[in-house]
């Protein structure tokens, strides 16, 4: 998730990672001609394609609404009151690190995060599509364990022979390629979850966002911006084979996120990194596309992470979940063989057609007692403005 822009002299003030307070000097901004650039040339989080139009329509949005982002704006105090509880798991000196970043939040549907520096001076931008891509995919989550066992052994279009209906159905609620690829607001998937799941959710996406900070804090620190310096270490991968210096580079900052928390948390760190690259993760079981050259593949992302996870948690009886990757790897090797056929669910359906097997598996599950339309009758805030109390 790295993106570069050029740098102009324009030195910022020291910026805290907390709120301004009432009489501290001005925030720093983000011009709207480095809004645009960000825009642009900051690296999408995913493989899948954002049409040029649309991207156009972003920065004529830009452009229209003289959009420059403050480290004051709500977006951004929204962000660091979500961080608030998971900061407190990483290092002085990390933290340290971070304060010496301005963050700015895009107030746009886009899938990105980025880092690069003006004047000399680290940046790192969040889109609140990115926020609420990642919250959609941990309801969507929490929905699909509520999916009845009884519903594994029924499938809704019989192309797919790869994925059981209840992965169909979760797929199909927070995926819909064409909509993700438009920017489009998703289904509420939080419209069907109780608030003892709310809760729940609420505490992974919170960790999954300081994953996100810390990694882009990671590419300021490793020299990634600048260098196509990579350090020899060793990654553990399922699906992936040799990784170029940029996919290296990634998962360096993967390991600089976990490695900023403290010793005990760490462990909990690779659940929140999981968090955070989920989407993506279903993304290419569905479309049977891995993340190009800028990204590793989100499966290596997360097997690599539990590998961690085991090795941090051998003295508490945590085991890798080496069975269930290679069922992951097995899946989205099924899928790539026939990823680009016209009948592959998903990949060609359109967000009506998306709604419509949605509606399909509704009458499914209505002999289970389960009823999916809040999902696409309530409208989805976003999560930056939800707090579960």
């Amino acid at each position: 998730m790295l993106g570069q822009a050029s740098a102009v002299m324009d030195p910022f003030p020291h910026t805290p990672i907390t709120p301004q307070v009432a009489g501290a000097p001005p925030m720093p901004t983000l011009s709207v001609n480095h809004v645009i650039r960000g825009i642009q040339q900051g690296r999408l989080a995913s493989s899948v394609p954002v049409d040029l139009d649309v991207l156009d329509a972003y920065v004529e949005r830009a452009l229209a609404e003289k959009l420059a982002l403050s480290t004051a704006s709500t977006e951004t105090r929204q962000l660091f009151e979500h961080l608030e509880a998971p900061l407190t798991f990483v290092s002085p000196q990390r933290r340290a690190a971070l304060a010496d970043c301005d963050v700015f939040v895009l107030p746009f549907p886009l899938c990105v995060s980025y880092a690069h520096e003006l004047a000399g001076r680290p940046l790192i931008v969040l889109s609140t599509g990115l926020i609420d891509l990642i919250a959609n995919a941990i309801f969507a989550s929490q929905l699909q364990s509520l999916l009845p066992q009884a519903l594994e052994t029924y499938y809704l279009l019989q192309a797919r022979h790869d994925m059981p209906a209840s992965d169909l159905v979760a797929n199909a609620l927070f995926l819909q390629l064409h909509a993700f690829r438009g920017c489009a607001p998703l289904p509420n998937c939080q419209a069907l979850l109780s608030p003892q799941l709310l809760r729940q959710s609420q505490d992974a996406i919170d960790g999954a966002l300081l994953f996100i900070v810390l990694h882009e804090l990671g590419h300021h620190r490793l020299g990634h911006l600048d260098s196509d310096r990579i350090r020899p270490l060793r990654y553990r991968l399922i699906v992936g084979d040799a990784l170029s210096i940029d996919q290296q580079q990634e998962l360096e900052a993967d390991q600089f996120a976990l490695d900023s928390l403290i010793e005990p948390a760490q462990a909990i760190g690779t659940f929140w990194h999981q968090n955070a690259v989920n989407f993506f993760m279903q993304l290419e079981l569905v479309s049977g596309q891995l993340s190009g050259t800028d990204h590793p593949a989100a499966i290596d992302r997360a097997f690599h992470a539990d590998a961690l996870r085991a090795q941090m948690g051998k003295d508490l009886d945590v085991h890798p979940r080496r069975a269930f990757f290679d069922t992951l790897a097995a899946r989205y090797r099924a899928t790539q063989r026939h990823a680009h056929e016209p009948d592959n669910a998903l990949i060609h359906t359109s967000r009506a057609g998306c709604l419509d097997i949605l509606k399909q598996s509704n009458r499914v599950l209505a002999d289970f007692g389960i009823d999916l339309s809040p999902v696409w009758e309530t409208p989805a805030p976003g999560w930056l403005d939800t707090r579960v109390s």
